[in-house]
């Protein structure tokens, strides 16, 4: 059994002259282009931003992230913090670890259920959260809209 391909159907669109102009409904119009272009002013934004919290603090933005969502919800276990920051479970365990490393967060292991992992902030993480907070909402603020 075969798929038949759709036909293509020519978009008409009437000009004020009163003339009709057929588009390429497949050409990615100007609102396309428009929204593809603030996307990628976007992501190079957030990427100069990750590369200065980088080199200033020695956190990346994805642990950022994780820091901020930890500290939010108080003891999560990596499995959830995957789920609220949309990362892979592999890719959180790696940058637990070195939040760990930084002391910035503490494992513990649970005592009803050892399988079950709990990842809490530490007292320089919440410091480095509320560094962050007043940052982050300065620069929320100044940005134009």
């Amino acid at each position: 059994m075969s798929l038949k391909q759709p036909k293509k159907v020519p978009v008409v669109k009437p000009r004020e002259s009163g003339k009709v102009r057929r588009l390429d409904p497949t050409a990615p119009n100007e609102v396309d282009l428009r929204i593809l272009g603030s996307i990628r002013k976007i992501i190079r934004s957030v990427d100069l931003y990750s590369r200065e919290l980088k080199s200033t603090s020695e956190i990346t933005a994805p642990q950022l992230i994780c820091l901020l969502t930890i500290a939010k919800n108080k003891s999560m276990t990596a499995t959830t913090i995957s789920r609220e920051v949309f990362l892979s479970p592999s890719t959180i365990v790696g940058i637990l670890d070195r939040l760990e490393v930084k002391g910035l967060i503490k494992r513990e292991r649970s005592q009803v259920d050892r399988r079950v992992v709990t990842v809490e902030v530490t007292e320089l993480g919440r410091k480095i959260v509320k560094a962050f907070t007043i940052t982050l909402a300065g620069a929320t603020s100044a940005a134009p809209v």
